[in-house]
Parts: structure tokens; sequence; C-alpha cells
């Protein structure tokens, strides 16, 4: 595998970054999806720990505003903010298939696009 190679990345995993790339690459395996109106429920494990994983964030975005001590505060809410929309869109982007292409390599663009942003906002909180 070599940088910027994602075809043997994409063929094992459901990444949201390989849906970007559309038709070119397929995963070679994939889990049994269950129908859930226009879309295609696909990941059931993943969607179980993003939805804990959001519970658990929204609840130290609440501890974290009631913090008496002003140090860091704004930019741990700037960071668990950044990482529950990145949970949401995790969930509506990489545990669903929806019917429209388009919808699909939108979701990944977004989805690509907070993930860096989340990784910049780590960085500003590892700097305070």
């Amino acid at each position: 595998m070599r940088y910027g190679d994602f075809l043997s990345l994409c063929e094992r995993s459901p990444l949201p970054v390989c849906r970007l790339f559309g038709d070119v690459v397929l995963p070679t395996c994939h889990l049994n999806p269950y129908k859930a109106g226009d879309a295609y429920f696909v990941n059931l494990p993943d969607f179980v720990i993003s939805i804990i994983a959001l519970l658990v964030t929204l609840y130290l975005g609440f501890r974290a505003h009631r913090r008496l001590d002003a140090v860091g505060r704004r930019e741990i809410a700037l960071l668990l903010t950044l990482f529950s929309i990145c949970l949401a869109l995790n969930i509506a982007g990489a545990d669903f298939i929806y019917l429209s292409p388009k919808a699909n390599r939108w979701l990944g663009v977004v989805n690509t696009a907070l993930t860096i942003s989340f990784f910049w906002a780590l960085m500003l909180t590892g700097f305070v």
C-alpha cells in the first residue's frame, strides 16, 4: 500500500472517505444491509458504538459547560461540538447507504471535511 492509494484500504473497510471515489473502489466484503426507508442500514456495530460515543460526548459537553474554571473551557466546548457533529455524520454517512449516489458522495465529503476540522481543533486544544 502506497501513500494516497485508497484501493486496498477501501476494499477492506467501510470508511466514509471511500464514498468519494464512487464506483471506482468497491468493497470486496460487506455486511448484509437492512432496508430502512430510502436507505440501507449496513453497519449495526458501528451504529451502536457511535450512539454510545455521542451520548458520552454530550455528557462531557454538559460537564465542561458547567465548569467553574475558565481555562480551556471554550476550546473543550469547540472540540466536543465538532466531535458530536462528526459522530452524527458518521451515523448518517457510514452506517447507511442511500439510493442516491449524490447523497452518498456529499455525505462522504462533509464527513471528511469535519474530520479534518476535528483534527485541527484537537491540535488547538493540545496547545492550550
